[in-house]
């Protein structure tokens, strides 16, 4: 398995990823060009983006069509919109049948959910809502990522 990590701050996590690793290439400092050229001289037969278009994405390499097939996957639940992504793995449950169109790769759906998901034992019980309350919302979100949406849809407080 051929690995090719855009990982700025490598942490113990990278450290086992890459220790479960055929081949480890950090591409951090490489060009979308650079990139696709070292995939496509290494022979791989079939990318897989674990990223979409996530902070960090390398999707530009997949426009070079470095590998002969190409497949997108896992770390983003939309399509890429890249003509050269040949597949998107994906769902029913996040993509039923009438999502098809919305994708320029052909969409396997997988037969169980494409994310495993538990929540941490740590977690506190869901409280009840109050009885005031019309509306409850909860973001886990950096607050800087989010704060002027909200601002504008809600107005200023007061």
């Amino acid at each position: 398995m051929f690995c090719y990590a855009n990982v700025a701050n490598p942490d113990e996590v990278t450290a086992s990823l890459k220790d479960s690793a055929d081949h480890w290439c950090a591409t951090v400092g490489m060009t979308d060009a650079q990139l696709a050229k070292r995939i496509h001289r290494d022979g791989i037969d079939i990318l897989v983006d674990l990223a979409g278009h996530t902070a960090g994405h390398r999707l530009g390499a997949f426009c070079y069509q470095p590998a002969p097939v190409q497949v997108s996957y896992l770390g983003y639940c939309a399509t890429t919109g890249l003509e050269t992504m040949d597949y998107w793995l994906t769902d029913a449950v996040i993509h039923p049948a009438g999502s098809i169109e919305q994708a320029v790769e052909t969409i396997v759906r997988l037969p169980r959910c494409w994310v495993g998901y538990q929540p941490s034992l740590e977690a506190p019980e869901v409280m009840p809502r109050p009885s005031d309350a019309v509306l409850t919302l909860g973001c886990f979100r950096r607050i800087t990522r989010w704060i002027s949406r909200w601002i504008r849809f809600r107005g200023p407080a007061g």
